[in-house]
């Protein structure tokens, strides 16, 4: 419904889609909830018309029980459904601004700049006071874990519903609390390639001399391809131990804690569910990715990205105009058995008549989640 709210303002959109037609007005035709009732109206690309807030039918329901928050990241407990709720509205906590931090990717002073502008709050001089004062997803998701734990809270629901991305790495530890070993002994299928140009140098801060020092490959040369699967060979325990030692050298605040953990997991609940909706974006469809072939179960209208895609950006500046771009560096795999997918597919899709099943609420997708889980229990 996004997408085709752009398309019929559009009327280069709208030819292009049916040529032939009457390019001088569009004509919907609307039906009701339940269907049974029709109307027909012709709107002329030049007619301008407002209408009063109180000309509307009626506003789109919302479920009672549950209030929307705004906070990046928010926990809270179903009673009926005994069942934990997780809400990660953007993959831009304080782990991503402390992986760019670390391996010096990007501005992070700029970066954190943008973070705390946008909440009107005066940036900290000191990057690491900076940095406390962003949420932690990995912090929110431990006390959460923490917590089903201690009331044997058999599910879990994560909503990604809305989630346009951030930084995937940032990910990783939030995956590892939940599995344990189960993450790093899993054998992720796709592929992630990458062309590390000049520009891709660049927005790494690295030299040609320094990428090659950093990966361990003196014959490097800018435009070479690296071709990574999200998985690596070797046993579990390896794989964990190399990548809490990366994460101790360099200092990650959360280093410790996964260390502690030793293999297992916070707590992994019998079912877990992910809810999904075409704004499930970036880093979080990377998330739905990892969740899915870990054993998540996912609700709701699939994502409008394609697990076959162009992704990551790098940033430009055109030499004579000065504008400024971004273009995509990598070419993610993620279903790689059918290249041209097009469509996550989810476990229980949420469709025209779950829709009308729930009334059209704006919760449907975490309600018929409860209640798929009440099913389970």
């Amino acid at each position: 419904m996004g997408g085709l709210s752009n398309i019929v303002r559009s009327r280069k959109f709208i030819l292009n889609l049916f040529p032939g037609d009457d390019p001088d007005r569009i004509t919907f035709q609307f039906r009701s909830p339940t269907g049974a009732t029709t109307v027909q109206r012709t709107v002329s690309w030049g007619q301008r018309r407002i209408v009063a807030p109180d000309n509307y039918h009626s506003s789109q329901p919302s479920w009672s029980e549950f209030t929307v928050s705004d906070d990046p990241f928010f926990a809270k407990i179903f009673d009926r459904p005994l069942a934990a709720y997780f809400r990660v509205a953007n993959v831009m906590g304080r782990e991503a601004y402390e992986i760019a931090w670390r391996t010096n990717t990007g501005n992070v002073r700029d970066m954190l700049k943008n973070y705390y502008q946008r909440r009107k709050q005066a940036v900290p001089d000191d990057i690491a006071a900076a940095l406390q004062g962003v949420p932690s997803c990995f912090e929110s998701a431990m006390r959460l874990l923490t917590e089903m734990k201690e009331r044997q809270i058999p599910a879990l629901i994560i909503d990604l519903r809305g989630n346009g991305g951030g930084w995937t790495p940032s990910l990783y530890p939030v995956l590892y609390a939940l599995y344990g070993d189960a993450y790093y002994e899993k054998d992720f299928p796709g592929e992630y390639i990458t062309r590390q140009s000049t520009l891709f140098l660049r927005k790494h801060n690295a030299s040609v001399e320094e990428w090659r020092r950093t990966n361990a490959n003196p014959l490097f040369e800018p435009g070479d391809y690296s071709f990574e699967t999200p998985g690596e060979a070797g046993p579990s325990n390896a794989r964990r131990a190399k990548a809490i030692a990366k994460y101790k050298q360099d200092g990650y605040s959360f280093a410790d804690a996964l260390e502690r953990l030793n293999g297992k997991p916070v707590y992994r609940p019998k079912h877990v569910i992910v809810l999904t909706d075409p704004g499930t974006y970036s880093a979080a469809f990377h998330f739905l990715y990892y969740l899915h072939h870990l054993g998540a179960e996912s609700v709701g209208v699939p994502p409008s990205q394609s697990p076959n895609a162009f992704m990551e950006v790098t940033e430009f500046t055109l030499p004579e105009s000065k504008l400024h771009g971004s273009i995509a560096n990598s070419l993610q795999l993620y279903m790689p058995e059918n290249p041209k997918a097009d469509t996550f597919p989810e476990t229980h899709p949420v469709t025209y008549e779950v829709f009308l099943r729930y009334g059209f609420d704006r919760e449907t997708t975490l309600r018929y989640a409860l209640d798929l889980i009440a099913d389970k229990l």
